[in-house]
């Protein structure tokens, strides 16, 4: 009854959102770009009236079948002793059959991002607002310290976009730049330029965006790399209290993403961002291949 009722939510979500064009550029987006992607199906609906409780238990019964490779995180004010007991009842017996996931199986499901620049126009609705995402993707080992100056680098593209087109240029309604980097299973990078716009100026506004972009990666403003550290330092002491963030940051230590020294030397590694190693970070992502989807009205 529970899985009908989910069923019927998910079937009445992929017809109504045909009628969006904001949820319909997003598929139509995230098809351009993991296109080949087995993981990342458009769900149609059709493909929502195809599901069935057994394959849904099926498939997970599968996942969890196997708790070997499983990374259990425990925080907060207790004494670890008192753990050993409920951990050897409730987790030590869970099922393991001690066979390693398939990462090249993983690999074959997930699509890379488009290897060459690439323009697509999608014209959906009667609204006059057009929405322009202006997108770079390449290949990027993982890097912790490349991860933490780019998205300083964003941050302050993000504001400097902010005053230079939506402050003083009638026409945009919104403006953002965003980024980071994926370790698995592919090591990529991906960001760019996302705003919205009067229709009738988009070309002149998507020229304006370029040459502030252009600007910023030959320098900008330290004072808005300081107005960065000093909210992630005020966020960092906040967030050092809280059971969430030492939850998120031991999972990145256990798969390998961020090390020790990493995490008791946070302070210093935000303290150390400069103006140059913010703007590398930056240039080697504008760098690479650009995929640019615009949706306009009907």
């Amino acid at each position: 009854e529970e899985f009908d009722k989910v069923k019927s939510d998910l079937i009445s979500f992929a017809r109504n959102r045909e009628k969006d064009p904001q949820s319909y550029f997003s598929r139509e987006l995230n098809q351009i770009l993991r296109k080949k992607g087995e993981r990342h199906p458009d769900l149609s609906e059709e493909a929502a009236q195809k599901a069935e409780f057994r394959e849904a238990v099926s498939f997970y019964r599968d996942r969890y079948q196997d708790a070997s490779d499983f990374i259990f995180v425990f925080t907060g004010a207790f004494d670890p002793k008192e753990l050993e007991k409920p951990v050897s009842k409730y987790i030590a017996t869970l099922p393991s059959d001690k066979n390693p996931d398939n990462l090249e199986e993983f690999k074959r499901r997930y699509s890379e991002y488009p290897s060459s620049d690439s323009e697509t126009i999608i014209r959906k609705g009667m609204e006059e607002q057009a929405m322009i995402y202006s997108l770079y993707h390449g290949n990027k080992e993982w890097d912790i310290a490349f991860s933490r100056e780019l998205n300083a680098a964003m941050d302050c593209l993000d504001r400097m976009l902010d005053k230079e087109i939506r402050e003083k240029e009638s026409g945009t309604y919104s403006i953002g730049a965003f980024g980071w980097i994926n370790r698995r299973p592919y090591p990529e990078m991906i960001g760019g330029i996302v705003f919205s716009c009067d229709p009738q100026r988009r070309v002149e506004l998507e020229r304006k965006r370029d040459r502030v972009l252009a600007d910023y990666l030959k320098g900008f403003d330290p004072q808005l790399l300081e107005n960065y550290k000093k909210i992630q330092l005020t966020n960092l002491k906040e967030s050092r209290e809280k059971d969430s963030w030492w939850t998120s940051t031991l999972r990145q230590f256990a798969a390998g993403e961020i090390s020790e020294q990493e995490i008791l030397d946070a302070e210093k590694r935000i303290e150390k961002l400069t103006v140059e190693s913010v703007l590398q970070a930056a240039n080697a992502l504008f760098a690479e291949p650009n995929t640019r989807a615009v949706l306009v009205n009907e």
